[in-house]
């Protein structure tokens, strides 16, 4: 089943975005998921960060009185960000990302449901301090060199 979106619609949600995130329509027309998504480029045909924004079910981790840990699925869905360092292979047009990246869950927004609203005033909370946080020591060096000079320059 094909999934199909208005450009009013795509619109609409990137202009609620901040931070530089935006709509990701691709994953959405190819898995029908609505997530939102944001590049630093590193370095031209080299190296670039990919952030993505989606949700997840929320578990909750409880310790009984035996020292067991259950997870329980509150039914809710929390915000999280992804954080990968993607490279382009030599002599190639494939792009390759080296391990699974890095997570931050905002716990603290917990959400009943998906909503594209809620998920984008969450792309507000997405700092230039917690995307270094995510990185590996040599991208994050990088990195922040690379927002600092764009913060000078606006």
């Amino acid at each position: 089943m094909v999934k199909t979106i208005s450009e009013k619609s795509v619109n609409t949600i990137n202009a609620r975005c901040r931070n530089g995130f935006r709509f990701d329509l691709q994953r959405f027309v190819e898995r029908g998921e609505k997530q939102f998504c944001r590049s630093i480029t590193l370095k031209e045909n080299e190296r670039r960060i990919k952030l993505t924004l989606w949700w997840r079910n929320e578990v909750l981790s409880n310790k009984d009185e035996c020292g067991y840990t259950t997870r329980i699925h509150t039914g809710n869905v929390i915000p999280e960000l992804h954080c990968a360092v993607w490279h382009k292979c030599e002599n190639s047009p494939l792009w390759v990302s080296h391990g699974f990246g890095e997570c931050h869950p905002f716990s603290e927004h917990p959400s009943p449901r998906r909503l594209m609203s809620a998920l984008a005033d969450t792309s507000a909370l997405v700092t230039d301090k917690l995307i270094l946080s995510l990185l590996p020591e040599c991208e994050r060096t990088e990195c922040r060199q690379l927002l600092s000079n764009q913060k000078q320059a606006e």
